[in-house]
């Protein structure tokens, strides 16, 4: 009898444990950081790590480098956006999905420098795309520029 309890305790655990990692696979990120100078971190939910090449960046996660520090991602749509010195930058709103013709990027430069090159957002649904600055709101065009944030 309690071989059967034992077998059906097992089962339940594997059933949850495998419903976990369905949700984490499913959570892959919008954007991948390809490169990193030293002194850049990666803050997810309120936990600051240290950004290396290969980690997943997901919608609110925030980016931030130090005096010596840089960080280039690419995105899935291709979008391509390079971090300097100094800079903290996060996606507020991240969709693309082609497949349904849903698409958005809106992120936040609140301080550093900042290189973009659009992707297929930028191209497709240019309404949808924008950086938010201190200063005011860049509207993305399919286009590449970069913004610097002066200091205080």
């Amino acid at each position: 009898m309690q071989s059967r309890y034992l077998v059906c305790g097992l089962a339940l655990l594997g059933l949850m444990l495998s419903t976990i990692g369905t949700a984490w696979a499913a959570d892959d990120g919008i954007a991948d950081i390809k490169t990193v100078e030293p002194d850049a971190a990666i803050i997810i939910k309120g936990f600051e790590e240290v950004a290396a090449p290969g980690d997943p960046v997901t919608e609110n996660d925030v980016i931030t480098t130090g005096p010596t520090g840089s960080v280039g991602m690419t995105f899935t749509d291709h979008s391509r956006i390079s971090l300097g010195p100094n800079s903290e930058f996060r996606v507020s709103e991240y969709l693309f999905a082609p497949d349904r013709s849903t698409y958005s990027f809106v992120s936040n430069l609140s301080k550093g420098t900042m290189e973009y090159a659009s992707g297929l957002v930028g191209k497709l649904a240019p309404e949808t795309a924008r950086v938010e600055t201190p200063a005011g709101t860049i509207g993305i065009r399919g286009t590449r520029f970069l913004v610097r944030i002066a200091d205080e």
